[in-house]
Parts: C-alpha cells; structure tokens; sequence
C-alpha cells in the first residue's frame, strides 16, 4: 500500500510539473493564437465544439489539466461540508447535554 501511494504522488507532482512547464512555455517562448484558444475553450463550455489550436503546447497543457481534473480527489470539496455538518452537530449536542 506505501509503494501504491508514494506513486500517485509522485504521479500527481509529475503532471503538476508538466502543467506547469506547458504554461510557461506558452507564455515565454512559444504563443498560441489567443482568440483560437478562446473559441476553442468557450465551444467546450457551451459545447459549440470549434477547431483546436494548432500549438502543441496548448494541446499538452490542456490534457494534463483535464487529466489532473478527473483524477483530483473529491473528498476535498467535500471537506468543508463535512465540518460545517459537524460543527452543527456539536452546537446542538452542547445545547442537549446542558439542558439536563
């Protein structure tokens, strides 16, 4: 089990450092075409499907994101619903024990 999750760190890191890299590069070196991109990225929202950008770092930047999309783990938007339930529940248990 230690192995297995010291390797989806370092998975998570690596594509982490692609993403990275990817967009420094778009924004240093090489320059997408910035209204392909925002009718590229605007037809994924409304999904009115448009060409997509001909830079390859664009296209790279886009997969690992996507990737690190899927696979982010959900209990961490949970998180925050998980303690503003328990603290209610501690509220009205407070309330409880001291009424007696």
């Amino acid at each position: 089990m230690r192995i297995t999750s010291i390797g989806l760190t370092i998975g998570y890191y690596f594509s982490l450092l692609i993403l990275f890299v990817s967009g420094l590069l778009m924004k240093m070196i090489f320059h997408p075409d910035i209204v392909s991109v925002k009718t590229f990225i605007m037809g994924m929202v409304t999904f009115t499907f448009a060409d997509v950008p001909a830079s390859a770092t664009f296209i790279i930047h886009v997969i690992m994101f996507l990737a690190l999309i899927v696979n982010l783990p959900t209990h961490i938007f949970a998180a925050p619903l998980t303690l503003i339930s328990a603290r209610e529940r501690e509220a009205n248990l407070n309330t409880v024990i001291h009424e007696k």
